[in-house]
C-alpha cells in the first residue's frame, strides 16, 4: 500500500476514549507514533492529515465545517512540539527534512496510547463545540505570536511594549479602549491554549496601558 492509502485507512477514534487528554500536542505525538509503527515518514503533511483523520473532533475547523481540518490549530500544534521554550523538543527535524520523535516525545505518546487503549467507548460523551466566532481570535493570536518583537521576547523575556501599537497599526497610547478589548481577546485565547508566555506578555501590557 502507498503512504496515502495507509493514511486513508485510518479510522477516527471515538472522542470518549481521549476525553481526558486536553493537549493537542499529546494527540499529535500519538499520531506520530501511529505513523512510525506503519513505517510512514513523519512529514508535516502526513502528520497533519493523519491527525485530522484520527482525531477529527479535536482538529476540525469548527462546528460549522467539521469536515475540514483547522490549518491554524494543526500548524500551531506542530510548532509547539518543535519549538519548546525550555527543555528538549518533542519532535526533531523540520518541514524540509521531515520529523522524528524524541525520547521525551515518545514517552508522552506512549502515555496517550495507554489511555486510549484502556478507555471504554461512551457514546453519551460528546465532543465540545468548536465555536466559529473564535476563529477571529485565533487568527489574531497567531499573528500576534508570530511578530518579530514577540519572538525576541521568547528568547530574552524582555517585553517590548511598543510592539502593541505596531501590531494594531495605531499611534501609541491612542484607541485605548479598543486596544484593550482586542488584547483581552488574544489573552483569553492564549489562556485556552495554555500559552503561559503569551499570557504573561499580554497581562503586563494591559497593566501599562
Amino acid at each position: 500500500m502507498s503512504y496515502k492509502e495507509l493514511i486513508d485507512s485510518f479510522n477516527p477514534i471515538i472522542y470518549s476514549k481521549y476525553v481526558t487528554i486536553t493537549s493537542y500536542e499529546k494527540l499529535m505525538l500519538y499520531v506520530a507514533l501511529e505513523l512510525e509503527d506503519k513505517k510512514i515518514p513523519l512529514t508535516f503533511n502526513y502528520l497533519c492529515i493523519s491527525a485530522f483523520k484520527i482525531f477529527p473532533d479535536a482538529f476540525c475547523c469548527d462546528d460549522e465545517f467539521k469536515e475540514f481540518p483547522s490549518i491554524d490549530r494543526l500548524n500551531r500544534t506542530m510548532m509547539h512540539l518543535k519549538y519548546v521554550q525550555k527543555g528538549m523538543p518533542y519532535l526533531a527535524g523540520s518541514i524540509k527534512t521531515g520529523y522524528s520523535i524524541t525520547k521525551l516525545g515518545r514517552a508522552l505518546a506512549m502515555e496517550v496510547k495507554s489511555v486510549i487503549d484502556n478507555s471504554e467507548v461512551n457514546k453519551t460523551i460528546k465532543a465540545p463545540v468548536v465555536d466559529s466566532h473564535k476563529k477571529g481570535y485565533s487568527r489574531d493570536y497567531l499573528l500576534f505570536i508570530d511578530g518579530l518583537e514577540y519572538r525576541d521576547y521568547l528568547n530574552t523575556n524582555v517585553i517590548d511594549f511598543m510592539y502593541i501599537w505596531k501590531f494594531f497599526k495605531i499611534t501609541p497610547f491612542t484607541q485605548i479602549k479598543t486596544t484593550k478589548e482586542n488584547l483581552k481577546n488574544i489573552l483569553n485565547y492564549a489562556k485556552e491554549k495554555k500559552d503561559k508566555k503569551c499570557i504573561v506578555f499580554v497581562e503586563e501590557v494591559l497593566k501599562k496601558i
